[in-house]
């Protein structure tokens, strides 16, 4: 018979073992083990270029159990990329519209996934190549809600391996649209290296500011307002950048992932040397040889002025006999309680066979007086109609010289001149796409709205400095 003592020990040695062995399952718990991207292997029967080609003019559902794979080539991690992931496999890339603004979390840059086509709808915004979860009615396609993405879009293994195309801006075509590619050698124009911002951070605006290269070949490069890197000042140098290649329209664009994308790091620009100085005088008066920009752009004949705008002129600005420039007549700009519930371009002239731009022309000017609660913007127009470049007034209460400001229209500032006349001098150098032929519109005088405006303008002229 055992005795006590003999019991005690085996129950001690038993409690002991179970405690053990506890603790080693307590510690299997709290140490999983790691779990590694699995490649699901899904059977791919499509390419992106099929893809794409499903597409011809109108929006179109995919009905076949279609797959397609590819990596994840762009990154909202800096906001300006939203709310689109965009994939590219050998033959192309395309662009899914997902309503999640944290795409990066689960698709990373350099992460492989497949998508299952199946249901989704493929259609194009503004030429630009896009699927979605339905047709919007206007040729594009309307976006895939946060909770489906996952049963669309299968995660496969994190890290692969992004060459970007190396090409030139003379080389891009529709078919790398949504492909990341590298400019080498390129630099941002001299109206804007070392002026301008990537975009407007403080109105949250987008803008384009323009790359170019050594041969003057020149790209936009599309920026949210809403990007951490918006407020930025572009670089002056030369350099290479990493980018999405994109089109809007018939306007082949850029769309940068990162701010450390742009790798602009040879001080000295095409041609050699850094940037010129930039030019701040604001001169008091335009040169004795300006002439007038467009049509009856001094308004002494202000019907022929009227009958060469684009669209009918806005009901608050009239003819201002006697008060223009030196007792001439001008252009009165009078709204007093504003213009309504948004901004507007209060006259647009039409290019003319009797006014061409000259080609060496690089100062625009114009006479104001008066106040406004709000700004005035300017527009230079390309040939095929689109902006050029915006020029911003801000306040103004005396000469002013404007440098472009990258596409972004901001009506901010005020404007008291205090009944003395303001002569506001655009800055035109450096500028290739300005429209200096007999076709398409001028350029366009725009206010904002809500608050009161009681100006004159007048002598709308261009000259070189």
């Amino acid at each position: 018979m055992k005795s006590v003592s003999t019991i005690f020990k085996s129950f001690v040695v038993t409690i002991a073992a179970s405690t053990l062995l506890t603790g080693c399952i307590k510690d299997k718990f709290d140490s999983p083990a790691e779990v590694i991207d699995q490649d699901p292997n899904l059977e791919v029967n499509l390419t992106i270029e099929q893809l794409k080609n499903l597409y011809k003019t109108e929006p179109v559902e995919i009905t076949e159990d279609y797959i397609i794979t590819g990596t994840v080539i762009s990154d909202d991690q800096q906001g300006n990329v939203y709310q689109t992931l965009i994939i590219q496999d050998e033959t192309g890339g395309v662009g899914f519209r997902i309503q999640r603004p944290d795409l990066f979390t689960d698709y990373p840059f350099g992460r492989k996934v497949y998508v299952k086509l199946k249901g989704l709808w493929v259609g194009a915004y503004n030429n630009l190549i896009q699927v979605g979860a339905g047709s919007d009615g206007s040729g594009g396609v309307t976006i895939i809600p946060a909770a489906l993405a996952a049963d669309y879009v299968v995660k496969g293994p994190r890290n692969q391996t992004v060459t970007p195309l190396e090409i030139t801006i003379d080389e891009l075509s529709s078919k790398y649209q949504n492909m990341l590619i590298k400019l080498k050698d390129v630099q941002f124009v001299a109206a804007e290296a070392g002026k301008a911002t990537y975009a407007d951070a403080v109105g949250k605006q987008s803008a384009s500011t323009k790359l170019e290269d050594c041969t003057g070949k020149t790209i936009e490069l599309r920026t949210s307002g809403y990007s951490k890197f918006a407020g930025t000042v572009v670089p002056e140098g030369r350099g290479d950048v990493v980018v999405i290649y994109q089109i809007f329209r018939t306007t082949n664009q850029l769309l940068l992932n990162k701010v450390e994308d742009v790798q602009l790091t040879n001080p000295e620009r095409c041609g050699g040397g850094p940037i010129e100085p930039v030019d701040t005088t604001a001169p008091a008066a335009p040169a004795t040889d300006a002439k007038l920009l467009s049509v009856g752009t001094d308004f002494e004949d202000f019907d022929a002025f009227v009958n060469n705008l684009r669209f009918p002129i806005r009901s608050y600005a009239t003819k201002a006999e006697g008060q223009g420039f030196g007792g001439t007549t001008g252009m009165v700009i009078k709204a007093p309680t504003g213009i309504g519930t948004q901004n507007q371009a209060v006259i647009t002239p039409k290019a003319n066979a009797g006014f061409i731009l000259a080609e060496d022309a690089n100062r625009i000017s114009f006479y104001v007086k008066g106040t406004a609660g709000k700004s005035l913007v300017f527009l230079l127009f390309k040939s095929d109609g689109t902006t050029s470049h915006t020029f911003n007034v801000g306040d103004l209460t005396t000469h002013k010289l404007i440098k472009p400001t990258s596409g972004t229209a901001s009506y901010t500032g005020n404007i008291n001149t205090n009944g003395e006349w303001a002569l506001v001098t655009l800055d035109l150098t450096g500028l290739t796409d300005i429209n200096r032929t007999t076709e398409g519109d001028m350029f366009a005088l725009r206010v904002g709205h809500t608050e009161p405006y009681d100006l004159v303008i007048d002598n709308i002229v261009a000259w070189k400095k």
